[in-house]
C-alpha cells in the first residue's frame, strides 16, 4: 500500500493516510503543491490553515481565537454549560481525534470540517479566504452529516451503540468511515460553488458534545484510578514508545502483536495516552491514540493478575477503514 506522511507536508505527528482510496485523495488534496508553481497554492494554505487551527485548539480553543471569528467564538458549543477551564478540556479532547476535511475549497467560502470518528462529532465551519478564519460554525452528530436530516440526541457515539450486537474491535474498525462518504457527497472537494448545505444541515446541541466528551473523560478517570491494579498499562504505553518489548505484562498474543506494532512508526505508537475506556466481562478495553493521529487507535484489554496486570490483548485498529493488525 502506497503510503505518505503528511507531517513531511505541514509538520511532525500527523497522520499517515493512505493513497489508494478515493476518501483519503480527498483528504490529502488540499496538502499537495502544484508542480511548476512558486510557493503553495491557495488550497494548501487553505489546508495548512486548517491543521493550525486543529493543533492550536489541541491545547485551548482560546488560543486558536484569531483563527476564529468572535460570533464563532462566543457561541462555541458547550461554552454556556461549563467553565472556560472545562471547555478548553472539551474541545482538546475533540480536536485530539479529529480528522480535516475540507469542501467547496475553490468557493468563496470554502468548508473545513473535523470529525471525531470516537466521539462522532462534527465541527463544519465556513472560512473566508481572505480572512483564513472560520466565520461560522455548527456542531453536527454523526448520521446528520445529510441535510434536513434530525440530528441524534443519543449521548453514546454510533461505535458504543454498535457494542451491543458485535465487538468492540468490529464496532471501532471504519467507525468513521460512513461520515467521510456523506461529507464527500454534499460537499465536492473542488468546487466553485457556495456551500448551499451547510445552511441545510441540522446542529446539534452542545450538551451532546458534553455528554460524550466528558463521560468517556470519567471513564478514563476510574480506570486510571483502577491502574493502580493495572500497572500493563504504563508497562506496554512505554514499551510501545521505545520500541522495546517488556520483560513481562503481556500474555502471549499480545506479545505478538507488540511485536508487529514496534514496526511500525514511531507517530502511531508513541506518547499514548487513554481516551475512552470500556469494562467488559472483568476486562478493561482501552482505546489509545497519539497526541496528532486522528485515524488510528490502539485497543488494548487489560485483566487482573496477581503479579500486577496483563495485556490480554492489542490491536491497532484504523477508525477510517479496517483492523490494521
Amino acid at each position: 500500500m502506497n503510503l505518505v506522511r503528511r507531517d513531511l507536508l505541514l509538520g511532525a505527528g500527523l497522520a499517515v493516510v493512505p493513497l489508494s482510496s478515493s476518501r483519503a485523495d480527498r483528504g490529502l488534496a488540499p496538502y499537495r503543491y502544484e508542480p511548476g508553481k512558486s510557493g503553495p497554492s491557495p488550497l494548501v494554505r487553505l489546508g495548512a490553515d486548517a491543521m493550525r487551527l486543529k493543533l492550536k485548539a489541541m491545547s485551548s480553543i482560546r488560543a486558536a481565537g484569531e483563527m476564529v471569528a468572535p460570533a464563532v467564538l462566543a457561541g462555541l458549543p458547550a461554552r454556556d454549560l461549563l467553565p472556560p477551564d472545562a471547555v478548553d478540556t472539551l474541545w482538546m479532547l475533540f480536536f485530539q481525534n479529529a480528522q480535516v476535511f475540507v469542501g467547496h475549497a475553490r468557493s468563496q467560502t470554502p468548508v473545513v470540517a473535523f470529525f471525531n470518528p470516537l466521539l462522532d462529532l462534527w465541527w463544519v465551519t465556513l472560512w473566508s479566504p481572505t480572512g483564513r478564519r472560520a466565520e461560522q460554525a455548527k456542531l453536527i452528530a454523526g448520521g446528520a452529516m445529510v441535510p434536513g436530516r434530525p440530528a441524534t440526541t443519543d449521548p453514546l457515539p454510533a461505535w458504543r451503540r454498535r457494542m451491543a450486537r458485535i465487538s468492540i474491535v468490529d464496532a471501532l474498525r471504519g467507525s468513521g468511515g460512513a461520515g467521510d462518504v456523506e461529507f464527500g457527497k454534499i460537499f465536492a472537494f473542488e468546487s466553485a460553488t457556495p456551500p448551499a448545505a451547510f445552511d441545510r444541515l441540522s446542529a446539534a446541541p452542545g450538551a451532546l458534545l458534553v455528554e460524550r466528551g466528558l463521560g468517556p473523560a470519567a471513564a478514563v478517570q476510574a480506570f486510571s484510578r483502577a491502574r493502580q491494579g493495572y500497572p500493563s498499562y504504563g508497562t506496554m504505553v512505554g514499551a510501545l514508545s521505545s520500541g522495546a518489548p517488556p520483560a513481562g505484562g503481556l500474555s502471549a498474543e499480545a506479545r505478538r502483536s507488540f511485536a508487529e506494532l514496534a514496526k511500525m512508526a514511531p507517530a502511531l505508537r508513541a506518547r499514548l495516552s487513554p481516551v475512552s475506556v470500556a469494562r467488559i466481562e472483568g476486562l478493561w478495553f482501552v482505546v489509545s491514540c497519539t497526541p496528532f493521529s486522528g485515524r488510528y487507535v490502539v485497543l488494548s484489554a487489560h485483566r487482573e493478575t496477581p503479579g500486577g496486570g496483563e495485556v490480554a490483548r492489542l490491536t491497532l485498529v484504523d477508525l477510517f477503514g479496517g483492523a490494521v493488525l
